[in-house]
């Protein structure tokens, strides 16, 4: 894991010193327009509470780690008002149950991408709103059990995306506050029979019913993600809480995964505008 995070690190800091190196000498008496990019990479860790009818009727709660990377640019078109948006989420948890007799392991990935428009008030915060695709798969693993011990989790939505930020200065130190929340509308996801085995799916082909239509009256899924960025130099810590809500209902079965986690990163900035030289971020 610290392998992969400082690799992830390092391009980011090769990219931005490539790209300042490309940047043309800068005009003080005008506005440098482009298209500037924001990353970050944060790893998260926290409690998790799952339940799946396929498996057991049994709560189980225990850790989750996570990894999340976020990447946002200006888009080509808009005046600067649109950001693109992409969030890639990978996770693990493991849970007991109640008695501690049994457990539950989870592990999933996720990526979302999502165009946000946005406004700006003269208080200083930008709020910006839009929508956004989101596709995830995953298992979930009951190592006590003999018939059916494992069952997939795939999902693909199309819902909201929205965002709130505001930058304030200490002593010309710019933090960075910022709430988004997505939401899921409609989509479609994958779940099978409550005791149909995989072997009755996928090899006699009885295939019939395990992929719905989702929406909020038998899917609920909700993501609110707080952020507070502090400069480093030219980079940022990142410290927030992230919290994930996955839930579903269809063919007599029932899921739920509720998280809740503290997470810690590196935010990059690459590129800048030159009227806001000091700023942590373009897009604050």
């Amino acid at each position: 894991m610290t392998g992969r995070l400082c690799a992830i690190l390092s391009i980011l800091f090769l990219a931005l010193g490539y790209i300042r190196a490309q940047e043309p000498k800068r005009d003080t008496t005008a506005v440098k327009l482009g298209r500037p990019i924001f990353s970050s990479v944060s790893f998260s860790t926290g409690r998790a509470n799952m339940h799946d009818d396929y498996l057991s009727l049994n709560n189980y709660r225990g850790w989750e780690l996570g990894l999340l990377y976020e990447h946002m640019r200006v888009a080509s078109y808009g005046e600067g008002r649109w950001v693109l948006r992409h969030r890639l989420d990978v996770d693990a948890a493991k849970g007991l149950n109640m008695s501690r007799n049994g457990e539950m392991i989870a592990a999933s990935v996720a990526y979302t991408h999502g165009q946000l428009y946005t406004w700006k008030f003269p208080c200083g915060i930008n709020i910006r709103s839009g929508a956004e695709i989101a596709l995830s798969g995953g298992a979930l693993y009951c190592p006590g059990n003999s018939n059916n011990p494992a069952t997939a989790k795939l999902n693909i939505a199309i819902g909201l995306s929205e965002m709130i930020s505001y930058t304030w200065h200490i002593n010309r130190l710019p933090i960075t506050f910022r709430y988004h929340m997505s939401l899921p509308v409609i989509g479609a996801f994958f779940s099978p029979a409550f005791g149909e085995s995989y072997y009755e799916m996928f090899y006699p082909g009885n295939t019939r019913g395990i992929f719905n239509c989702g929406a909020w009256h038998n899917r609920f899924d909700m993501g609110n993600l707080i952020t507070i960025d502090i400069p480093l130099g030219r980079h940022a810590l990142r410290i927030g809480y992230d919290n994930r809500i996955r839930t579903s209902r269809a063919d007599h079965t029932r899921y739920f995964h509720y998280s809740n986690a503290f997470l810690i990163g590196l935010s990059t900035p690459i590129g800048r505008t030159a009227s806001r030289p000091n700023t942590l971020s373009p897009f604050y």
